[in-house]
């Protein structure tokens, strides 16, 4: 596998209901040789109007780095 960064996006998940939303991110390396460095970044763009009114993030959720051995899997729920 190339060393190169690879970025990886969902988009923007707004949540413009009046109940809390969770994300499930799921982190795999299928590689069986080599772990993988990651970083995850969750961040919250706040509640209510559409993400075209909001241009940067309120706060941040979740973020971590981190390395994914070799044929590992890893779950995150924030």
């Amino acid at each position: 596998m190339s060393d190169k960064h690879k970025i990886k996006s969902s988009g923007i998940l707004m949540n413009n209901q009046t109940f809390l939303i969770f994300s499930h991110i799921e982190l795999l390396n299928v590689d069986p040789n080599d772990s993988r460095d990651i970083t995850v970044l969750v961040l919250d763009w706040g509640v209510g109007a559409g993400p075209s009114s909001q241009t940067n993030p309120v706060g941040t959720f979740l973020n971590l780095s981190g390395t994914i051995l070799p044929n590992t899997q890893q779950r995150l729920n924030c």
